[in-house]
């Protein structure tokens, strides 16, 4: 009778710990870089720069399924180095939720750069060391700015 209690006490535990960790979420991680390298016109010279775009995703997921694609969020950070002046280098964190058909391109402009994510525009100048969205994307991106110490 003793080990009959034993046995189906050490059962018992075992059903509720398994049930326990497939209730549990998981959690997905992925990280890329990319280094593009633009020029910048200030009108005595032009200024050649780097912009270094370093991913990070999480995504939850219960066991192998994903809970709910919408609940994936993206961070980039974003770097600007100007290889002529080590002062000028600043970094952008550029958060949006993950979409199910993301676009995500970097491409210059006359002042700057422009990311564009899924339509919605932010563009960085170069010259001024700061950003503009338009009106309707502003809401799109949350951005935390700072300059390297």
């Amino acid at each position: 009778m003793k080990h009959l209690k034993l046995i189906l006490f050490t059962l018992l535990i075992m059903t509720f710990s398994i049930s326990y960790s497939y209730g549990q979420e998981i959690e997905d991680k992925m990280k890329t870089t990319k280094v593009n390298t633009f020029h910048f016109d200030n009108g005595d010279e032009k200024i050649t720069y780097k912009v270094k775009v370093i991913e990070k995703r999480k995504s939850a997921t219960m066991g192998s399924e994903t809970v709910d694609p919408n609940l994936e969020h993206v961070a980039k950070l974003i770097s600007i180095d100007n290889d002529t002046d080590n002062s000028y280098d600043k970094y952008l964190v550029l958060r949006y939720k993950k979409m199910p058909e993301e676009t995500f391109k970097l491409v210059e402009t006359k002042k700057g750069f422009a990311i564009i994510v899924n339509g919605k525009t932010l563009e960085y100048l170069v010259g001024e060391g700061t950003y503009v969205t338009n009106n309707k994307d502003s809401d799109y991106f949350l951005v935390d700015e700072f300059n390297k110490f």
